[in-house]
């Protein structure tokens, strides 16, 4: 063998290792994805877990179903509470709408948490604390779309309405 055909094995043998680390790259990086998509859908279920934690205290459940009705007729410490209670819902509905817009979580994960968040702001209760400071807790680009997606909700929960009276 001459020092061409060394030289020439030599790159061959080289263009293979760079591949097989190319290819062992990308199913760490693979393997890695797919471990903070599980840690992201385990974090998003124990915030939800948290809440219903919350919701069996004594008197919260109480204190929950008034708020929804007016939570202005609350005392202020269950004023408090339902604060509280509405961050911690609120911030569990950010927390899966972000997990999806970066692709931690597959989106039929984040649908339900949009879908339970339009329903709290169409409750009066919540309504009330969302537009007196509750929304100025969260991100603008959050509250933006989560603002969109329920006044879509409530135009189409009209239009519905209005066909099944005709």
């Amino acid at each position: 063998m001459d020092w061409n055909m060394l030289g020439a094995l030599g790159e061959f043998i080289g263009g293979i290792a760079v591949v097989v680390s190319l290819v062992y790259v990308g199913l760490q990086v693979r393997q890695n994805s797919n471990s903070v998509g599980a840690a992201s859908q385990i974090a998003i279920k124990q915030l939800s877990s948290e809440i219903t934690t919350q919701l069996l205290a004594p008197g919260m459940a109480r204190i929950y179903i008034e708020g929804l009705k007016d939570s202005s007729s609350l005392t202020p410490e269950d004023r408090v509470r339902f604060h509280s209670l509405m961050l911690s819902m609120f911030g569990t509905y950010e927390a899966a709408y972000f997990q999806s817009f970066y692709g931690t979580i597959p989106t039929e994960l984040q649908d339900p948490a949009s879908h339970q968040a339009q329903f709290h702001l169409r409750q009066p209760g919540v309504k009330r604390w969302w537009e007196r400071g509750g929304r100025a807790r969260f991100s603008e680009k959050f509250v933006e779309e989560l603002e969109r997606a329920a006044a879509g909700a409530a135009q189409q929960a009209t239009v519905t309405d209005s066909e099944s009276n005709d």
